[in-house]
């Protein structure tokens, strides 16, 4: 697995074993918490057993910021299922409107978007994702087309996964 690390040093790439996101992400905040920036890429080497690439764009499993501590998917690498769910369409991570509780305070921040769709059901889905790629909302349609719409006027770009 290839990871594009991003810090004010500039990008990095380093590849092993394959993490799943939220394991990746518990790594660099655990990391982070006990070294300074610099010092990233050399401990989670060694304790992941990853080596660093020659840096070239292209492809990544995820991108990681250091300044911001930031875990990103990439399109490529959005998973083909979600609660059980076939992942039919996805956004790339952006601020969506957050979800409230009942008494008007934010339950959750909303960082992607995904259309789905259970088997034996006809319906589709609109799952409301936070960071981690959890379920924090959703909204059932008759067609993609009106889970693309339910946005309103904000301009989205949907990614078709294959």
């Amino acid at each position: 697995m290839v990871i594009r690390v991003t810090s004010s040093r500039g990008n990095k790439l380093i590849s092993g074993k394959p993490l799943a996101f939220n394991e990746l992400k518990k790594a660099v905040n655990e990391i982070m918490r006990g070294h300074i920036e610099r010092d990233f890429i050399d401990t989670f080497c060694s304790i992941y057993g990853y080596k660093v690439l020659p840096y070239t764009e292209g492809y990544a499993a995820y991108y990681v910021n250091l300044k911001t501590r930031v875990v990103i998917v990439p399109s490529h690498s959005f998973p083909k299922e979600i609660d059980g769910a076939k992942v039919l369409y996805h956004t790339d991570r952006e601020q969506f409107d957050p979800v409230f509780y009942a008494g008007g305070s934010i339950a959750d921040t909303v960082s992607y978007l995904a259309i789905c769709k259970y088997d034996n059901d006809n319906a589709f889905y609109c799952f409301h994702l936070n960071d981690d790629l959890a379920v924090v909302a959703d909204d059932c349609f008759d067609s993609i087309e009106q889970c693309k719409k339910q946005t309103g006027d904000k301009a989205i770009v949907w990614h078709e996964k294959k």
